[in-house]
C-alpha cells in the first residue's frame, strides 16, 4: 500500500486528529492509537458510552469509522512506566500526532524540540484550535469556535442569525489538512533525512473553507448571498413532501433543464435577477407536480444537474456510493454486517482498503508492549 512502512503514534482524541490518522491508516500506515484511561472515561461519559455494557461498548468500537485500521494501546501517561512506553514507541516511529492545547506537551516534556532529540526523523503534527502562536493560541474550543473566527458561522444561518451547522465540516477539513501536512513533511524528509514540526490550526482551516467567499469579497467588494434560491440553482419541494436540488447554472444546462421540465418559456428568465421571484414561483409549482424520485429519474436521464436531497439513511443506501465502495459492508464474526464509509481517494495501483474494524481500548497492548 502507498504508506506501508510509515508508523504513526496517534495521541489525538477529537475528530480532526482521528480523521487525519484514518486517512493515513486507510492507505497503509501503521497507526498506533495511544489512549489514556482518564481520556477514555471522559469521552465515554460525554457520549453516553459509560452506560453501555462491555459487549455493546465493543460493538461500538467495531462500528467506529475513525477507529478502523488502527491498533489501540492503553497507557497511563501520568505514570513513569506509561511515559517510558510512549517514548519507546515514538523513538521508532515516523509520525507523532496530537491535539492538545499549546503548552500541554511542553509541560509533559513531549514537545517537538524534546522529541526531535529522541528521533531526528520524526514528523511531529500538532492540531489545535488557533495554532501554536498568535494572540488566541491558548483559546480552547471546538469546530463552531473556529467557524466563528473565520466568519463562517453566519453563512450557515438563515439570514437572521448565525447557526451552528449539523455537520462538523471544518473538523474533517482540518484533519485532511493535517494529513496533507504530514505527507508533505514526509516527502521532504525523503530528501533531507530530517523531520519537522507541522502546525495545523482549526481556525486556519475554516478560513480555507471560506476561500471562494473571500475571493468574491476581495475582487468586487460584494459578499455572496447567505442563501441562494434561483431558477438555475435551488432546492425544490416535490409532490411527496421531499426535496430535490438543481444546479443548472451554465447556460447550456439551464436550456436543457427548461426543455426537460416542459417549460421552454422560462429560458429567458434564468439570469434575470429582477424577475427571480417570479421564476421561483413558477418552478415551485412545476416541482410540486411529481415526486422527488420521479423528477430525479427524468433529470438524470436528460443529463441535467440534479440530485435527491437524501436523509442519512438514504445516503447510506445510495447506489452510486455503494457501487464505488464509498459505502461498504464488512462481515464481522461477532456483530454481523458493519457499515463503514470506505477509503474515499481512488488510487489505480495501490488503493486504500479496510483491513480491520476498530479495536477496543488497549486491545493491542500485549503486541506492542511485551
Amino acid at each position: 500500500m502507498p504508506l506501508s512502512g510509515i508508523k504513526v503514534v496517534d495521541l489525538s482524541r477529537f475528530l480532526p486528529g482521528p480523521y487525519c490518522s484514518l486517512l493515513l491508516a486507510d492507505y497503509g500506515a501503521e497507526v498506533i492509537r495511544v489512549e489514556q484511561p482518564h481520556e477514555v472515561s471522559k469521552k465515554d461519559k460525554v457520549l453516553g458510552y459509560d452506560k453501555l455494557n462491555e459487549l455493546d461498548r465493543r460493538r461500538m468500537r467495531a462500528q467506529e469509522i475513525t477507529g478502523r485500521n488502527k491498533s489501540s494501546v492503553l497507557l497511563d501517561l501520568r505514570s513513569d512506566e506509561g511515559r517510558a512506553a510512549l517514548l519507546t514507541l515514538i523513538k521508532s516511529s515516523d509520525v507523532f500526532l496530537h491535539d492538545y492545547r499549546p503548552g500541554v506537551m511542553e509541560a509533559a516534556q513531549l514537545s517537538y524540540s524534546q522529541l526531535e532529540q529522541l528521533n531526528p526523523r520524526l514528523v511531529y503534527c500538532a492540531i489545535s484550535l488557533c495554532g501554536q502562536d498568535g494572540p488566541y493560541r491558548d483559546l480552547p474550543g471546538h469546530d463552531p469556535i473556529a467557524l466563528a473566527l473565520a466568519g463562517a458561522l453566519p453563512r450557515f444561518g438563515d439570514g437572521t442569525k448565525p447557526h451552528v451547522p449539523g455537520v462538523p465540516a471544518n473538523d474533517i477539513l482540518t484533519g485532511t489538512h493535517a494529513a496533507f501536512g504530514i505527507l508533505a513533511a514526509l516527502r521532504e524528509r525523503d530528501r533531507s533525512g530530517k523531520g519537522q514540526f507541522v502546525d495545523v490550526s482549526m481556525s486556519d482551516s475554516a478560513l480555507g473553507m471560506m476561500t471562494s467567499v473571500f475571493q468574491r469579497l476581495l475582487i468586487d467588494g460584494s459578499e455572496p448571498p447567505l442563501q441562494w434560491q434561483g431558477g438555475n440553482t435551488g432546492l425544490w419541494k416535490t409532490k411527496d413532501g421531499l426535496h430535490i436540488c438543481t444546479t443548472d447554472l451554465e447556460p447550456a444546462y439551464w436550456s436543457r433543464f427548461c426543455e426537460l421540465i416542459g417549460r421552454e418559456d422560462l429560458k429567458p428568465l434564468g439570469y434575470d435577477t429582477v424577475r427571480r421571484n417570479e421564476l421561483n414561483t413558477e418552478l415551485h409549482a412545476v416541482f410540486a407536480t411529481r415526486t422527488r424520485d420521479e423528477w430525479f429519474a427524468l433529470l438524470l436521464d436528460g443529463e441535467a444537474q440534479a440530485a435527491p436531497v437524501y436523509s442519512l439513511q438514504e445516503a447510506l443506501r445510495d447506489p452510486n456510493a455503494r457501487a464505488r465502495g464509498s459505502i461498504v459492508e464488512i462481515d464481522h464474526p461477532e456483530f454481523g454486517k458493519i457499515i463503514q464509509i470506505g477509503p474515499l481517494i481512488r488510487l489505480s495501483r495501490t488503493p486504500g482498503r479496510i483491513r480491520h474494524v476498530g479495536h477496543f481500548a488497549g486491545e493491542d497492548n500485549n503486541r506492542f508492549l511485551k
